[in-house]
């Protein structure tokens, strides 16, 4: 049997700084709605519902609000 190669990037060989941009984007977007829906609430209140929507880690969110992940 031949190996297949596919010669158009899919999905899940995008490069690596488009989809680190992608999820931060994400996770400031989920995160600010948050926040204006729901100013009363703490910021560990806010970035946990944060990690309930996306998925990601308490650590990894409140690094990317921090702006810990940003390149030069």
């Amino acid at each position: 049997m031949k190996a297949f190669f596919c010669e158009t990037p899919t999905s899940y060989t995008m490069p690596k700084l488009n989809s680190t941009k992608k999820r931060h984007d994400i996770v400031r977007r989920n995160f600010d709605s948050l926040c204006k829906r729901h100013p009363q609430w703490r910021i560990d209140a806010l970035i946990e519902k944060t990690h309930q929507r996306t998925g990601y880690a308490t650590r990894t969110i409140e690094g990317i609000l921090r702006g810990e992940f940003e390149r030069d």
